[in-house]
């Protein structure tokens, strides 16, 4: 990996964004009912490989205090303006409200949520490199 003074390269940051991406999308999973040694397999060897992976692995950690704030801010207003501007009583905003209530408990309506959220991340991801561009990761 390139050390981040020099700044990462671009298939560095398309890599940890993915394995970020791919967090989210594991928790469609979690709720899942399957056999209990699936799960015993994901909890107890794909989960702490993972999350060894990404600790050495991933420039996410080295996104500034700043920046990662301003990722947070992009991703609630993004997921505020899918939730609530269609309207409160649009089938989309009705959906959606009801998959993030119920996060986790319907397979389909955990990925639909998911999907909307890791959208909302790539906004929020966007929003905040837009906005602070040279100073986006720590020096």
């Amino acid at each position: 990996m390139d050390s981040i003074g020099s700044g990462p390269n671009i298939t560095n940051v398309i890599l940890s964004l993915s394995t970020w991406f791919l967090m989210f999308v594991g928790l469609i999973g979690v709720r899942a009912e399957i056999h209990e040694w699936a799960n015993v397999i994901v909890l107890g060897a794909v989960y702490p490989m993972y999350l060894w992976y990404q600790s050495k692995n991933n420039i996410l950690g080295s996104i500034s205090k700043e920046s990662m704030i301003a990722i947070v801010i992009g991703t609630v207003l993004s997921l505020t303006t899918f939730l609530e501007a269609p309207g409160k009583k649009s089938a989309f905003s009705r959906n959606l409200k009801k998959n993030f209530k119920e996060y986790g408990k319907d397979v389909k309506g955990t990925a639909y949520a998911s999907l909307v959220l890791v959208a909302s991340l790539l906004v929020g991801v966007g929003f905040s490199y837009s906005i602070r561009s040279d100073k986006f990761f720590k020096v």
